[in-house]
């Protein structure tokens, strides 16, 4: 895209919908004022706001999506399980998780074998 005769091109107008997003009035002042004379002799540029505006306002009103609850907790253990099982290849995109898992388990032991609980406080033996 070539420089528009208002200053901007329209390729640094949708690089700055991009970043800014499509309130063009909350902008920085000297952007926005390149941006709002592009927008008067432009209408591809009003075009490029109005999908961006759009888009938006899909984004906005949209619910959240979660996941079921226990959901990580249940991808953890059964991955957890089938690295301990040697189930698990390598190459499979739950294997690091699982060597995770693996790594907090056997440092949580090892931590567990040092400490001694002594009436109502936990002491560290170092």
């Amino acid at each position: 895209m070539t420089a528009h005769k208002a200053g901007m091109s329209l390729e640094i107008f949708e690089d700055h919908l991009d970043r800014f997003g499509g309130t063009v009035g909350s902008w920085p002042e000297r952007i926005r004022q390149h941006a709002e004379t592009l927008l008067s002799t432009s209408e591809e540029a009003r075009e490029l706001l109005a999908e961006v505006n759009t888009m938006e306002t899909y984004i906005t009103r949209a619910a959240p999506l979660r996941a079921p609850a226990g959901l990580a907790d249940r991808i953890a253990n059964r991955a957890f399980q089938q690295r301990q099982q040697n189930e698990l290849h390598p190459t499979h995109p739950a294997y690091g998780l699982a060597e995770q898992i693996s790594e907090s388990f056997s440092s949580a032991n090892s931590t567990s074998a040092d400490t001694a609980t002594t009436g109502s406080k936990t002491d560290i033996i170092a």
